[in-house]
């Protein structure tokens, strides 16, 4: 509409090229959202206000969360909308109505404080939370990927989310701990202690299904999917620690697959042909 929205908690401030219109509220308003290309903006003690293009409106049925902080809003379709208010809740609302947004019973959004959300391409989520990190979903919000200070983000407090052109993603967290940048994108993963591998690496390969790696305290190995950091088009990402090969507990330099289709690990006490999974 060629207008620019400055959202305060004293007033709304709409600057159109040429003059300033001041909106002021009742109590105050809280944080603001493009939705559908419309403004939305919640204000206290009433709920959802609406830019009609003259004036604030509030939505019908919006009076629900008069009193409850709304952080993110995203709209999945034209016909849907999800909120994510701070009662740990997901809700709907389809242009006529707002109802609870059913999860199941073991989604890690019945717990998730839910602080920022943003698409990530045509079909996907992307989605910051105060309590668990970062999760990247569908737009029905079933879970791809899950990244939090164990998979190496500096904390769990997830203040904003910020998608780049090349989708790799910006993460800025409620504490001194600054900005991560994700690389979802990225061709390379890095393993280390986080995913249960110790030590200085010698040799890698694939093998029969696995990542095999010769390390300090032995060889390890890894079933090998998907990769972390790449967001599949379908099905999800289920990422597997390294495992120490029974009876290879010794520090292993070289791994060798012979043409016969065997894999071959030299450690200190010799060659041992490794067999299975």
């Amino acid at each position: 509409s060629g207008q620019l929205f400055f959202t305060t908690s004293a007033a709304v401030y709409i600057w159109d090229g040429q003059s300033l219109q001041t909106i002021n509220p009742e109590r105050s308003f809280h944080h603001s959202h493009l939705v559908n290309n419309e403004y939305w903006v919640k204000e206290e003690g009433k709920g959802l206000m609406r830019w009609n293009g003259q004036s604030l409106q509030l939505i019908a049925g919006s009076e629900l969360f008069a009193e409850l902080q709304i952080y993110a809003i995203e709209a999945i379709s034209d016909e849907q909308v999800l909120l994510m208010p701070q009662n740990e809740r997901v809700y709907s609302w389809d242009g006529r109505q707002f109802t609870p947004y059913p999860l199941a019973q073991d989604s890690p959004f019945a717990r998730a404080r839910i602080y920022d959300a943003k698409p990530y391409g045509n079909d996907k989520l992307v989605l910051g939370t105060l309590n668990n990190g970062v999760f990247i979903t569908t737009k029905q919000l079933e879970p791809l990927l899950h990244l939090n200070a164990t998979q190496g983000l500096a904390n769990d407090i997830v203040f904003d989310v910020f998608v780049d052109k090349q989708k790799n993603l910006w993460v800025g967290y409620g504490s001194d701990d600054g900005i991560s940048h994700v690389l979802l994108n990225s061709p390379f993963s890095i393993y280390d202690e986080r995913h249960q591998l110790d030590g200085p690496v010698f040799s890698a390969t694939y093998f029969e299904g696995g990542l095999y790696v010769g390390a300090t305290k032995g060889l390890y190995c890894k079933p090998w999917g998907p990769v972390v950091g790449q967001v599949q088009e379908q099905g999800t990402i289920k990422e597997e620690p390294f495992q120490l090969v029974t009876g290879q507990e010794s520090q292993t330099l070289e791994l060798l697959k012979t043409t016969q289709g065997q894999l071959l690990a030299a450690h200190r006490f010799g060659v041992a042909q490794i067999k299975g999974k």
